[in-house]
């Protein structure tokens, strides 16, 4: 080989290293935009970052922004796009000899099918990445679907098989040590004691993990638990103390930019003033909400902000 062709075959590649780091950029930043619920621009830099690797035939980086793309999709309820992404993440990983990738694309469609309240599909795949997980022996990951596992008992009425598998999740982390883990699961417990319409321990519940994620630093999953702690209180007849936190929990979503969490907020709050007779400030907030979730592409959601603003 000539000089020549030694300096042309490293100048290609430097470029073909820039690439492939510009593309690890673009992954990163839109890990970074979903956080912030910036859907449709994370998806925008997935695409970009997938093909970077397609051009590569980097296929499992290129699953990686197909799994991103699905979750985001998932945000923004566009179901079919955002199992039809899974999927194709899935068999690459399996193609790949990587069944626990595979695993983690089964959990992101049972989420999916969560959400359309497909309760059956979504348990096996559930149980299907649960299995995965045992054979690797990996105690925390099969704790972690048995808590979503435990979601779903609990949409369908299963409420006491719904809070077994919750504490023992919880025993597994709090064995693990991992402490963030167990108020999630806290949070979970919380969620079926309001559905069984026992608040009093959804409270304790709320707390605790409150004070677990404030010990974190976890200031937005304080802010969630902030806004159940509100929502019990509107269940519970107590719309002046609800519109306290909701403020509260408001003013963190707008300072940390977490749009549609702020739009969820708005119109929880609403429900408040609405039980107050001040529909006026009701309607504005659900006017906010449905404005935010409109410019996030969110049109069922804001659908739903324009049929309580109808009903007041």
């Amino acid at each position: 080989m000539t000089q020549k062709e030694t300096k042309r075959d490293d100048g290609a590649n430097d470029e073909a290293a820039q690439l492939l780091r510009s593309a690890g950029a673009l992954l990163e930043e839109g890990r970074e935009l979903i956080a912030k619920q910036n859907y449709l621009e994370a998806c925008e830099r997935f695409e970009e970052a997938k093909a970077v690797y397609l051009g590569f035939s980097i296929m499992k980086q290129s699953a990686e922004c197909d799994v991103q793309i699905g979750i985001a999709l998932t945000a923004m309820n566009r179901y079919d796009g955002a199992l039809e992404r899974f999927s194709r993440a899935r068999d690459i990983f399996e193609e790949e000899l990587m069944p626990l990738n595979a695993a983690v694309c089964d959990a992101d469609m049972a989420v999916v099918y969560k959400e359309i309240g497909q309760y059956q599909t979504a348990l096996g795949l559930y149980h299907k990445a649960r299995s995965a997980y045992s054979v690797d022996n990996n105690e925390v990951n099969v704790a972690t679907c048995d808590m979503n596992i435990a979601v779903v008992y609990s949409y369908l009425g299963q409420y006491a098989q719904s809070l077994g598998l919750l504490r023992d999740a919880r025993q597994v982390f709090e064995d693990s040590g991992l402490d963030v883990s167990m108020a999630r699961c806290d949070q979970n417990l919380a969620n079926i004691c309001i559905l069984m319409e026992r608040y009093n321990e959804a409270h304790a519940l709320l707390e605790r993990a409150r004070a677990v994620f404030e010990q974190s630093g976890l200031l937005l999953s304080v802010a969630d638990c902030e806004a159940n702690l509100a929502n019990i209180h509107n269940l519970t007849n107590k719309p002046k103390t609800a519109i306290k936190l909701f403020s509260k929990v408001r003013a963190v979503y707008e300072q940390k930019n977490i749009p549609v969490s702020l739009a969820k907020c708005s119109m929880c709050m609403a429900k408040s003033y609405q039980s107050l007779n001040q529909c006026e400030k009701a309607y504005e907030l659900l006017s906010v909400a449905k404005e935010i979730y409109i410019a996030k592409g969110l049109d069922d959601f804001a659908q739903s902000c324009e049929d309580e603003m109808l009903l007041l």
